[in-house]
């Protein structure tokens, strides 16, 4: 989870960042309010911890602003302002919660954990689902596995946590890797280009290939819990076919003799698909009947019983006796010359 923190007192700053970071969230840290306007602007945050002292600009200035573009990111105010004026300002201005300087640390987090939780749309502290379970309070993942007496502990790497904690927030969601990678990370934070392979990896390898999906062209996505009952996957749609200019061939890719046809239809033109070849030698082909054909129609084969399927099929005709009228020069079709 990526938190956004507002506080212009440097040492009040660097003791909840180390907080927070210990808690494996992923932290921004800036020191007015221009720069919180910016960072909420520019970035998709899971919850903002804000202080309403600040220079350049108030924090309740900028909660308002917040509200006015229609976000709902949860702001968690944390001042010294401690008039009972200022904490109902601060909460009809759109914030979700309020917490008065000093503070206990622990009290913060469960607070932050609560506000997270609720703008996920759960009620329940702890996430289980796969057989899995994650605690956010105190960071332990068990599985419950077939034939096991009880739930076992699985030893992961803070990103690995982290990243198990996204797609369990919101399973049936699918996330791409960039999704993953502004969870995960913060703005001071080197990122590599396959750190979040690795980290799905290295969750596949620990608990199954199963428990995440990987959703070619988009992202990883965790089934849903109606779908996972018994630990099988859920169906994900297949990967779209490769669009066939010809023949089986690709659209676009060489035919036999060095010949292509292109993958889309030129104009006044539509694509030339041809039938499968037939077993055995001289290529024979079954023409579609009554399919168009560049401005004419392929002519049928002699009609013949199909003792297998019990209906009348045409016979294979080959592919140099397809000559239908108006086809232009394609190298695939030459006229006698």
């Amino acid at each position: 989870m990526r938190l956004l923190l507002v506080e212009d007192d440097t040492m009040i700053g660097e003791v909840v960042l180390d907080l927070l970071r210990s808690e494996h969230f992923a932290v921004d840290w800036v020191r007015d309010g221009d720069m919180a306007d910016t960072a909420v602007r520019s970035q998709r945050y899971d919850l903002v911890l804000l202080d309403l002292g600040l220079p350049r600009r108030d924090g309740l200035d900028v909660l308002r602003a917040l509200r006015a573009c229609k976000d709902s990111t949860p702001v968690l105010i944390v001042t010294a302002r401690n008039a009972v004026a200022d904490r109902i300002a601060g909460l009809d201005a759109g914030a979700d919660d309020y917490v008065l300087k000093p503070n206990d640390m622990h009290e913060l987090l469960a607070r932050i954990r609560a506000l997270v939780r609720r703008s996920s749309g759960r009620a329940e502290p702890v996430l289980e689902i796969h057989g899995l379970r994650l605690n956010p309070v105190t960071h332990a993942v068990t599985r419950q596995t077939t034939g096991s007496a009880g739930p076992e502990p699985v030893a992961l790497s803070a990103r690995e946590w982290a990243a198990l904690e996204v797609l369990m927030s919101r399973p049936g969601v699918v996330f791409s890797r960039a999704q993953i990678e502004e969870k995960l990370y913060s703005w001071k934070d080197d990122v590599s280009s396959n750190a979040v392979e690795m980290y799905i990896h290295g969750l596949r390898k620990k608990l199954g290939n199963a428990v995440i999906q990987t959703v070619r062209g988009r992202g990883y996505v965790m089934p849903g819990a109606c779908a996972t009952r018994g630990h099988a996957p859920i169906p994900l749609p297949a990967p779209a076919a490769t669009r066939l200019g010809d023949g089986g061939h690709p659209a676009g890719r060489g035919l036999p003799g060095g010949v292509g046809l292109p993958g889309r239809a030129q104009a006044g033109r539509r694509n030339l698909r041809l039938p499968p070849a037939a077993d055995g030698a001289g290529a024979a082909r079954r023409p579609p009947t009554g399919r168009a054909i560049a401005g004419g129609r392929c002519p049928p084969g002699p009609e013949h019983n199909d003792p297998d399927l019990g209906t009348r099929r045409h016979a294979l005709v080959p592919v140099a006796t397809l000559r239908p009228a108006g086809l232009r020069r394609t190298g695939l079709f030459r006229p006698d010359t």
